[in-house]
């Protein structure tokens, strides 16, 4: 089952971060995590190209962002990088993502993404 989307909003100022405005949960390895509302984030930053700011992918970009900014460290469990962009790629197929948009949009995490972790 998809997982929901989650209620983030522009940033006018910022040209181009998104602040969540609810708490959003999500589930990794059979735990569930909560992404407190208040988190800003910039989406998905290497698929640019093959995504609208704001679209079906938008959960998967905000935990991706999340994992990410914690370097793996959530709540006391360490995850890897690997972990995070797995994750970013499951969520983009569970949306309903475009099959070679999951695939580039993954490539493109897994090669650019160890210049942000």
């Amino acid at each position: 089952m998809p997982h929901t989307q989650p209620d983030i909003r522009p940033i006018a100022e910022s040209g181009n971060l998104y602040m969540l405005y609810d708490d959003y949960s999500f589930k990794m390895r059979d735990r569930m995590f909560i992404i407190d509302r208040g988190f800003k984030h910039d989406g998905a930053t290497c698929a640019r190209l093959l995504f609208q700011r704001d679209g079906i992918h938008r959960a998967a970009a905000l935990v991706h962002d999340y994992l990410y900014a914690l370097r793996g460290n959530v709540e006391g469990h360490e995850y890897t990088r690997k972990d995070a962009d797995d994750l970013f790629r499951d969520m983009l197929i569970e949306a309903g993502v475009k099959s070679w948009h999951v695939w580039v949009a993954y490539t493109a995490v897994r090669i650019a993404g160890r210049f942000y972790w």
